[in-house]
């Protein structure tokens, strides 16, 4: 009798046990999934290993089978290895050949974008012409021998830019000969915030592109070592000309250059941070 009385409680425990083994809650007894943790005043630490290297799933093991399962997530606390397998503290998981580091969602990170305004509106005797022939598209050329040879826009300062960082400004242009010597791009502006800002003084600021060229060549030039944005704020507005004089001393390249697109590269808050 005694026998089937231990025999009958083991079972139960061991189906008593089964049962609570396939949904775990700690600080509740009404866990919602597999395993939740419940608590308003503490938080969830993993484990603390100090991995070597992202290609080496050690010291971590599975012990079952020691080969670790996909999904394995650890906090590792080490600075240690050599680039690009290195690591750095923060979450890691495995995804079955590497460590992979979570996002930190860093909000000093600068990621960059680009701000890209066709040229389409000349000024100062800008000349319209076909890319090629007479016709099919066109371009506005700058030409040589012309004086000043314009191009205005406007450029608004997107809602994800990082407030007062610097803006640096581009050109997309291309040579219409094959020839040596050098472009003088220079870009006038002027801006202001939104409601409160009072369009200054103008600025120019100014780039050399260096030859030899080749025809039709599609080329990026620099204006400028960037646009000062202390005090902008997102919604700025620019008001720009872009311009090229071939009688300056820096532009000495002996033919047309037409213009494609005006290039701002500019910094963007982090998408994977929530901002006030």
């Amino acid at each position: 009798m005694k026998k089937i009385i231990f025999s009958s409680i083991g079972l139960l425990v061991l189906l008593t046990f089964t049962e609570v083994s396939a949904q775990v809650g700690i600080g509740t007894t009404t866990p919602r999934g597999a395993l939740e943790i419940s608590s308003s005043t503490n938080g969830f630490v993993p484990p603390q290993v100090a991995l070597t290297s992202v290609t080496a799933s050690a010291p971590v093991v599975n012990p079952q089978t020691g080969a670790l399962a996909n999904g394995t997530m650890v906090y590792n606390t080490a600075t240690t290895g050599t680039a690009p397998n290195n690591v750095t503290p923060g979450y890691y998981f495995w995804n079955g050949t590497l460590w992979i580091k979570f996002n930190a969602g860093n909000t000093a990170l600068d990621i960059e974008d680009d701000l890209r305004v066709p040229l389409d509106k000349g000024s100062a005797s800008a000349s319209l012409e076909y890319f090629a022939g007479s016709t099919g598209p066109q371009i506005w050329v700058f030409r040589n021998n012309e004086g000043v040879e314009a191009m205005s826009f406007t450029l608004q300062l997107p809602h994800n830019w990082k407030d007062g960082t610097t803006i640096s400004p581009h050109i997309h242009w291309i040579p219409r000969a094959t020839g040596t010597g050098n472009v003088q791009w220079n870009l006038d502006y002027t801006w202001a915030n939104l409601n409160t800002g009072i369009f200054s003084a103008v600025t120019t600021i100014s780039g050399i592109a260096t030859g030899p060229f080749t025809t039709n060549q599609h080329l990026l030039a620099d204006i400028g070592t960037g646009i000062d944005a202390t005090g902008k704020t997102y919604s700025s507005v620019l008001i720009c000309r872009i311009w090229r004089n071939s009688s300056l001393a820096g532009d000495t390249y002996a033919a047309d250059a037409g213009g494609l697109s005006m290039d701002f590269h500019i910094s963007i808050k982090n998408p994977f941070v929530e901002y006030p």
